[in-house]
């Protein structure tokens, strides 16, 4: 129900769901994504892989935020697709139907698979890049493992923390297959993390901009300790399914099965690092529920391996297989839904929100001169095709400064018309920093304000 409405929704969901339509459009006008914050615009700190995407894809439709919502929900479904191809050869009958409900449950923890970012195509590329590697590590040529380190690159480009992924295969080897060493697999081992260093180095040689943005601006964001190990703790406290697993294969319930073993070895490779890693990511100022994601997968993944043994049906009577069923799907139970419950928020404000937004829209479009919203350039790029400042955007790029940038301050007063989204995210557009800059509120309704300016625009 919470990804209907998030993806039906007219508005915007957040600043930076607004931020990745603009960019995309700015790609597709053939504008620059990355310039000098003090002489241009500043852009996401994300990769530039989204809005050079969109700008290709709003050639066909124009500037929508339904397309960029279904980017990302097709990709979370394909990742779980193929979770569910992975586990599936292990498992019999009905438990298969349980393993897709598992993965879709992820949402209920970070409510992103119909949010318009990157998260889920960046995730995708990057354990589609795994799974090319693991493949590779089966072949005599080079071809999978090189596709493999290059589809993990291309998800960096989509979003940074993947980067967390290139380690896996090495780690894998070395934990796991010191037997199998050789110059050959070590080649193969590393290539993610080669072909990761050479995308870093060419972006700080070629495209400094980029690298500013998307490299240096996030490394200067801190980390909170106390967050980091909160966050560690309670995503390890609270999944049972993988307790019961590690437990079941403790005990020495094991497949017969090589294959299985690998699979279920590379996975926990992938627990052990993404857990880790989402868990700082989630301790940066800013950061999220959304650095789990990669960490939930992989947990979930690791989860249904280990327990692949314990409901196999040849091993067990009708009775056994019907207990063990319902162990299995009460531990998952508590693993994915610890608190099930209703999206209130959206239930609430879906339609009344969208109500305001249109309206807003329609005044903009009738508004003579110059229009800027520089908590929302989505709506003026509707209302008339031209687009401005981001300010959260802006914000992000200076380390969130406790006064307004000089250039963002100069950009609004030089607007004809500023419009205010009133109970944002932060309060920043302030009424009193848009009198001082000579504007009067001319209209309103429950969520936005136009207000004009008093000064003459030459």
């Amino acid at each position: 129900l919470a990804v209907t409405h998030h993806i039906t929704q007219m508005a915007p969901h957040n600043p930076w769901e607004s931020a990745e339509v603009v960019e995309g459009w700015r790609s597709r006008q053939g504008m620059p994504l990355y310039e000098d914050t003090e002489k241009g615009h500043s852009t996401l700190m994300y990769m530039p892989g989204e809005p050079l995407l969109l700008g290709v894809l709003f050639r066909l439709c124009g500037p929508q935020l339904l397309v960029v919502r279904l980017l990302s929900l097709i990709s979370a479904l394909v990742l779980i697709a193929g979770g569910w191809l992975v586990i599936r050869r292990y498992l019999r009958g009905s438990v298969q139907l349980l393993v897709p409900l598992t993965y879709i449950a992820i949402d209920k923890h970070v409510g992103y698979m119909a949010e318009g970012r990157p998260d889920y195509l960046a995730w995708l590329l990057g354990f589609a890049g795994l799974a090319c590697g693991y493949h590779g590590f089966g072949q005599s040529g080079w071809r999978w493992s090189l596709l493999g380190a290059v589809l993990i690159a291309v998800g960096v480009l989509f979003k940074q923390p993947v980067a967390c992924l290139t380690p896996v295969p090495l780690i894998w080897l070395l934990l796991f297959r010191r037997s199998q060493w050789s110059l050959k697999n070590a080649a193969k081992s590393i290539m993610p993390l080669v072909a990761f260093a050479a995308l870093i180095l060419a972006l700080k040689m070629f495209w400094p901009l980029v690298f500013h943005m998307t490299v240096i601006v996030p490394k200067g964001y801190p980390v909170s300790l106390k967050l980091f190990v909160e966050g560690l703790w309670s995503f390890m406290a609270g999944p049972a399914a993988l307790w019961v697993g590690l437990g079941v294969w403790l005990m020495g319930m094991r497949s017969e099965s090589d294959e299985w073993l690998k699979r279920t070895q590379w996975s926990a490779v992938c627990c052990l690092l993404t857990v880790p890693a989402g868990a700082l990511a989630a301790a940066k100022t800013g950061g999220t529920s959304n650095s789990f994601i990669p960490a939930w997968f992989s947990l979930i993944t690791l989860s249904w391996m280990l327990l692949s043994p314990f409901l196999d049906e040849t091993r067990a009577s009708s009775t056994n297989r019907n207990l063990r069923l319902i162990v299995v799907s009460l531990a998952f139970l508590v693993t994915v839904l610890p608190h099930p419950s209703l999206n209130t928020y959206f239930l609430q404000n879906w339609h009344r929100r969208d109500v305001s937004y249109r309206e807003v829209i329609a005044k903009v479009f009738a508004l003579p001169g110059r229009v800027v919203c520089p908590e929302d350039p989505l709506i003026v790029l509707k209302a008339k095709q031209t687009i401005g400042r981001n300010l959260f955007i802006e914000y992000d790029a200076r380390w969130w400064p406790s006064e307004m940038p000089s250039e963002l301050s100069t950009d609004i007063g030089r607007a004809d018309y500023v419009v205010d989204c009133v109970a944002w995210f932060q309060d920043i557009l302030k009424p009193e920093s848009l009198e001082d800059l000579g504007f009067v509120r001319v209209w309103s309704n429950e969520s936005y304000a136009i207000w004009k300016t008093t000064a003459h625009k030459p």
